[in-house]
């Protein structure tokens, strides 16, 4: 799973309107994982959800997963 998570790194951040990307790690617990985005705008943010290296990913997240992938937004408070 790190290793997909790592490959997609590169392909996020250089998508259109991508600020910021990285890939946490809970360092007591070394199996979960948090991709965390930062994006110029929703629909940026939506077209990412389309890109071909997210989808492939969520193709191979979809075996690799013990439980389904969360995704939130967030926003700025203030």
């Amino acid at each position: 799973m790190r290793r997909e998570l790592l490959a997609l790194l590169a392909p996020t951040r250089a998508g259109r309107g991508c600020i910021e990307c990285e890939l946490l790690e809970m360092p007591d617990e070394p199996t979960l994982f948090m991709l965390r985005e930062g994006w110029r705008s929703e629909r940026d943010f939506d077209r990412r959800l389309l890109d071909d290296a997210f989808q492939r990913w969520l193709g191979e997240g979809e075996r690799l997963l013990a439980e389904p992938m969360q995704v939130s937004r967030w926003r700025k408070a203030g």
